[in-house]
């Protein structure tokens, strides 16, 4: 399955949003921001996305409890 690359942000979210879980997906998966890249000349962050693990969407289900 192929899951997005990449998300990008206006501003600079450098070290704010690495590991949030986002999701689910069609297919009912989560996915997790791995690293971020921000670009000043254009001032967004570029978020590189990741499959999440089981405990990071655990983690997320029982926040929203």
């Amino acid at each position: 399955m192929l899951i997005p690359r990449c998300l990008h942000y206006p501003g600079n979210l450098t070290g704010r949003i690495e590991g949030q879980v986002v999701g689910p997906t069609l297919l009912g998966e989560h996915l997790a921001i791995g690293t971020t890249e921000y670009d000043p000349d254009t001032d967004h962050t570029t978020a590189h996305m990741r499959y999440a693990t089981p405990a990071e969407t655990t983690a997320r289900q029982l926040a929203s409890l």
